[in-house]
């Protein structure tokens, strides 16, 4: 079996695409490395994307391609008069497919964590996700084989490669986007999709060469309800993510009387967080009575106190966190006049905030900012009347703002 194993080895045609794949991950790895090298679950959620999409595209083409090779007729007269039982050659081959698959997640996850593990707060990559990048290769893989044992035809490895376009980009069923730090995986979208894997290696298996039709007919028959039923298990157990437990914040910093709160793994964008939160605080300190607390979303505070949770958004900057918080406090100092309010009466009062929203970003840029960033409830009227403040005194910005609050207050027609 060792000799069998050395020789699948030296002739797999992934020995030809294990370099290529590897850069390629790498490529797509850095290419926004700046949002993702000081937090480690984004990190983690990188590295799968990484590697398992574009790659593996190509991964299960050559997959169908090199399992394809059980239709030549030498082949199948080895396999006839061999000693050993079919399944046992394509447990061989399939085993050194995804030995070599599996090597630029391998790379992808090295180079990562050589880059993340002195930026960020103690840790690593996250396991749960490293399983999904796992199970997403296994799939590929056993999908493309199960293409290429069961095709003759020369379309087989571009039909593989479809095939795993499909779920890796199209419905993205397989690997998340994005790795924020108030997310985990799902247990049960982890399990639905091992086990998907395991049932695409078990296709792979059926569709392999076989002593026995009816047993080859029984067993495929077999896989092909368990890939269905995994699908559907995949399907019924939700998204891939599910939100973590709220835990006491710990990574904080004080601004004037707020505590900017942070997940632990964000510890590293804190200063950023922090700053940004001074900027706003500035504009704010004579219109808003600011909260007591700001914090990311999920976290719980431990004095108590007024709170801001703030979106956790994967990349975050000092520019993003600014921008969130100024659009979560617009909101939170409106006031909710009940489903009772009739949309005449709540226009002007969106209008209000969409004003009041785009005054502070724009003073904290110290310019106008780009119209594309402006709340949709704004006019082309209140833009101009924005435009025409950010001209005025600060103490008459300052009156103009506290305006725009009370019509944001006001619920009485």
């Amino acid at each position: 079996m060792t000799r069998i194993l050395l020789i699948e080895i030296r002739r797999s045609p992934f020995l030809w695409l294990v370099v290529p794949a590897s850069l390629l991950s790498l490529v797509i790895l850095f290419r926004e490395v700046e949002s993702w090298q000081n937090v480690w679950p984004e990190a983690s959620v990188r590295v799968i994307a990484a590697a398992t999409q574009l790659p593996a595209v190509a991964i299960a083409a050559v997959a169908a391609w090199s399992a394809q090779r059980i239709h030549r007729a030498s082949a199948s007269q080895l396999v006839q008069t061999s000693t050993r039982p079919g399944w046992q050659i394509t447990i061989v081959h399939l085993s050194v497919s995804l030995g070599y698959a599996l090597i630029p997640l391998a790379v992808a996850a090295l180079a990562s964590y050589l880059i993340v593990h002195d930026k960020a707060a103690p840790g690593g990559l996250w396991l749960s996700y490293m399983l999904l990048g796992i199970a997403a290769v296994v799939t590929v893989v056993g999908l493309g084989h199960s293409i290429g044992s069961a095709i003759s035809n020369r379309l087989a490895a571009p039909l593989a490669g479809f095939a795993s376009f499909f779920p890796l980009f199209i419905v993205s069923i397989l690997v998340p986007f994005f790795g924020e730090a108030n997310k985990a995986v799902s247990p049960a979208a982890l399990a639905a999709r091992l086990l998907l894997a395991g049932a695409c290696v078990a296709l792979a298996l059926a569709f392999g060469p076989v002593s026995s039709p009816r047993r080859s007919y029984g067993g495929r028959i077999s896989a092909c309800v368990a890939v269905a039923v995994s699908v559907l298990f995949l399907l019924v157990a939700g998204p891939i993510q599910q939100p973590r437990q709220p835990v006491l914040a710990s990574a904080c910093q004080r601004v004037a009387a707020t505590d900017v709160c942070l997940w632990p793994e964000n510890a590293a964008r804190l200063t950023e967080a922090t700053n940004a939160t001074k900027n706003v605080i500035g504009l704010t300190q004579r219109v808003i009575r600011f909260p007591q607390v700001v914090a990311d979303e999920g976290l719980v505070a431990e004095n108590g106190g007024s709170v801001l949770q703030i979106p956790v958004v994967a990349g975050a900057t000092y520019e993003s966190y600014r921008s969130l918080l100024i659009f979560q406090l617009t909101w939170q100092i409106m006031a909710d006049c009940g489903p009772s309010e009739t949309e005449a009466h709540g226009r002007p009062r969106m209008q209000a905030r969409a004003k009041l929203d785009t005054w502070l970003s724009s003073a904290a840029l110290g310019r106008m900012q780009d119209q594309e960033w402006d709340s949709v409830s704004l006019t082309e009227a209140g833009r101009n009347e924005v435009r025409q403040t950010l001209g005025l005194p600060q103490a008459a910005q300052e009156e103009w703002a506290r305006k725009q609050i009370a019509v944001m207050g006001r619920c009485n027609a």
